[in-house]
Formats: C-alpha cells, sequence, structure tokens
C-alpha cells in the first residue's frame, strides 16, 4: 500500500444507523527509541462521535493500540503546538513536511513524526462529513447521557 495515496474509505465498523465514518492508513514514525521506524497506523474518524478521532497502531499481537483525542488537537497541532495533556501535536522545527506527535502514558512515552500532506487529507474528509464547527449537530446527548448513567 502506497502511503502517500489515500482516498476516503468509508467504513462501517460499529458505526450506528444514520452515521458514517472514515479511515486513512498513515506512516508515523517512532523517533523514541533509537533508530526511527517506520510504524502503520490508521486515522479513523466517526459521525457518532465528531469531535474525536483515533489513530489504532497495528502491533505484533494482533490487537491494535488506540488513542482518541480530539480532532481539533489534531488540527491545530498541524499550524501551532496543541496540547498539554497525554498527547501533544505541533509542526515539525525541521522539516515543513512532517508533523510531531508526542504521547505519554504512565508507564513511558513515544515520539512520532506523521507526513503533513497525509493528515491533512484525512481532516479534509472528516470535514466532508462533518465540518468544523458543526459538531454539535451530530452529537446524540440524550443516548450519551443514557449510556454514562447505564455504566454505573
Amino acid at each position: 500500500m502506497d502511503m502517500n495515496q489515500f482516498s476516503c474509505k468509508a467504513t462501517g465498523n460499529g458505526t450506528p444507523p444514520g452515521h458514517n465514518g472514515h479511515e486513512h492508513p498513515v506512516a508515523l514514525t517512532l523517533l523514541s527509541f533509537g533508530e526511527p521506524v517506520v510504524v502503520g497506523a490508521f486515522l479513523c474518524y466517526h459521525t457518532a462521535d465528531p469531535i474525536a478521532v483515533t489513530v489504532s497502531f497495528s502491533t505484533s499481537t494482533r490487537v491494535p493500540i488506540d488513542w482518541v483525542f480530539a480532532r481539533d488537537l489534531l488540527a491545530e497541532g498541524m499550524v501551532a503546538s496543541a496540547g498539554k495533556g497525554d498527547i501533544r501535536i505541533r509542526p515539525s522545527d525541521q522539516e515543513d513536511r512532517l508533523v510531531m506527535f508526542h504521547l505519554e502514558t504512565p508507564s513511558g512515552s513515544a515520539d512520532f513524526s506523521a507526513n503533513r500532506d497525509q493528515l491533512d487529507g484525512f481532516l479534509k474528509c472528516t470535514a466532508e462529513l462533518v465540518p468544523f464547527g458543526h459538531e454539535a449537530k451530530w452529537l446524540d446527548i440524550d443516548s450519551s447521557i443514557t449510556r454514562l448513567l447505564a455504566d454505573e
């Protein structure tokens, strides 16, 4: 698969009726542990949760590792440093075509770089589904509250 060629790929995996989603392959380069290593991943977006994006990392155990964060954080991190918590995103200081990710857990942290064009293409596809600033129109607050209360 040529990671630089992408198109919006509709997904139905776990998407409620009346909603849609997209996945994009993305090549993330792990920078934290010695020599840089390219790690395969997918960026995922679903209209059922229009505020969030997920980066899903492939692993040798076949159980992907998912990080969920705000779509706005990704968009902001493309142009300036964004994030104060477990996920921080910023443009690269050395290469205009790269965007940097810092992911942190209680057991450690990792730094990745990603191709700006791949991320930009993904964000454009998400905006085709739900334009930025229109996320609230897609939120089902009543269902969310019901799910939260059922989990208690």
